[in-house]
């Protein structure tokens, strides 16, 4: 399952830098219009939302303290997680089960 998870998330990173490099480039900038297929996490998460269709069992979400977007914003337990590898900076993974209030999660 951990390796599963690592490919997914290596999948989004990669839908996400895709975008960086060949989409924004090519989008006509509207400073009054937001566009969110400018956000590079737009694209890694329609493959996600597409990707679960078929494998019902996995999903991601890319939380963050501050975010644009407010579905994006860390829930309490996350925001221990994010600032947990905000002090310990040579820390690189962290894995584990949570027990939600219908389901596991890794």
């Amino acid at each position: 399952m951990l390796r599963n998870a690592g490919l997914i998330i290596e999948a989004a990173l990669s839908m996400r830098e895709y975008t960086t490099k060949h989409v924004m480039p090519n989008l006509d900038y509207q400073p009054d219009t937001f566009l969110p297929q400018t956000v590079p996490a737009f694209a890694a998460t329609e493959m996600m939302n597409n990707l679960r269709k078929k494998y019902t069992d996995y999903s991601r979400k890319a939380v963050v303290l501050n975010p644009k977007n407010p579905l994006d914003r860390a829930v309490d337990w996350e925001a221990n997680v994010i600032n947990g590898f905000r002090n310990a900076s040579q820390k690189i993974t962290l894995s584990g089960v949570r027990q939600g209030a219908s389901n596991q999660s890794l």
